[in-house]
């Protein structure tokens, strides 16, 4: 088994530009502003930057939930 430090390495080498694409492909559709808000409150951003972190990781199923939750969100 692999060290941690190791394992990261080799996730960062094998998946990092598409990371990095999926990333950038997030940016160019999030409007340009100086800050967002989020009037279903605070939970409701912590779930976007939680479905924002799986998407980027490649965590699709769980992009898909927590944007479910934050559509929910009254």
């Amino acid at each position: 088994m692999k060290e941690s430090g190791e394992w990261l390495a080799h996730e960062d080498m094998t998946c990092k530009s598409e990371r990095v694409a999926r990333l950038d492909w997030l940016a160019s559709i999030t409007p340009e502003a100086d800050y967002l808000t989020f009037p279903a409150g605070l939970t409701a951003k912590y779930l976007f930057e939680e479905a924002r972190y799986s998407f980027v990781y490649g965590q699709f199923l769980a992009s898909i939930l927590l944007g479910q939750g934050i559509r929910g969100r009254p």
